[in-house]
């Protein structure tokens, strides 16, 4: 067994949530043969772990009080997860802000609650 097993067992025993992964991709029509984008599920109940860096921070702007918050999802990095995926976890919703860290132990990825106005 190598070390860097003994870290990923170590790292995924941390994961407490399960998530489901949303991804857009193109679908074709069997019946008409036009392809449109759909949201299509890639992963369901993918053990996670969710971190929260800052509370809540609100910003007043002349349209409305907006929400900023720093959220890392971290799990298995044998997961794809393509920048701009949707991440469903404990019936909140997170768009994904960008490419994810991957490590040898596990992935991070920053996510953005899906509703950001307060």
């Amino acid at each position: 067994m190598s070390i860097f097993y003994a870290i990923k067992k170590h790292a995924e025993s941390l994961y407490n949530k399960t998530c489901n992964i949303y991804e857009y991709e193109t679908v074709r029509d069997s019946e008409t043969g036009i392809d449109s984008i759909q949201e299509v599920e890639k992963y369901s109940n993918i053990p996670c772990r969710i971190s929260y860096k800052s509370i809540p921070n609100t910003t007043q702007t002349d349209t409305g009080a907006s929400l900023s918050q720093s959220i890392s999802l971290f799990c298995s990095p044998d997961i794809n997860i393509k920048a701009g995926s949707r991440i469903v976890c404990d019936n909140k919703t997170y768009k994904s802000s960008g490419e994810p860290a991957r490590y040898i132990s596990h992935q991070r990825i920053e996510l953005i609650l899906e509703r950001e106005w307060a």
